[in-house]
């Protein structure tokens, strides 16, 4: 049987934090992927036409972070900061703060963030 409406727990709340990234100019609002950024970058992880797998993988593993943080950090308008390719230059002259902004957004998403502090 169905549970009653006064059994079902609050809705869950998106979790998100502001944070100051001096190498941005101010603070960013980093969040959590949602289901359909998720969907989003599971299709872009496909197979692209005359591609194996395995160099799909290759080829979505080499990109994750910055196509996660095109996703995950906005402004206060909710709208993406920047574009993937933009992270990439990013990452490459600011890679300790893509790291803590991956990180910080990574955690809110369920995500295994030991892994990359590694690197």
């Amino acid at each position: 049987m169905a549970i009653e409406r006064d059994q079902v727990y609050a809705p869950p709340e998106l979790r998100q934090e502001e944070i100051t990234v001096d190498a941005i100019g101010g603070p960013v609002i980093v969040r959590g992927l949602m289901l359909a950024d998720r969907l989003a970058l599971w299709d872009e992880e496909q197979p692209r036409k005359d591609e194996t797998t395995e160099a799909a993988a290759k080829r979505s593993r080499a990109t994750l972070v910055e196509r996660q943080l095109a996703r995950m950090v906005v402004l206060a308008d909710g709208e993406p900061l920047w574009t993937a390719e933009q992270w990439r230059a990013f990452g490459q002259q600011h890679p300790q703060d893509a790291f803590r902004l991956y990180n910080l957004g990574n955690s809110f998403s369920g995500g295994d963030t030991k892994a990359i502090e590694k690197n």
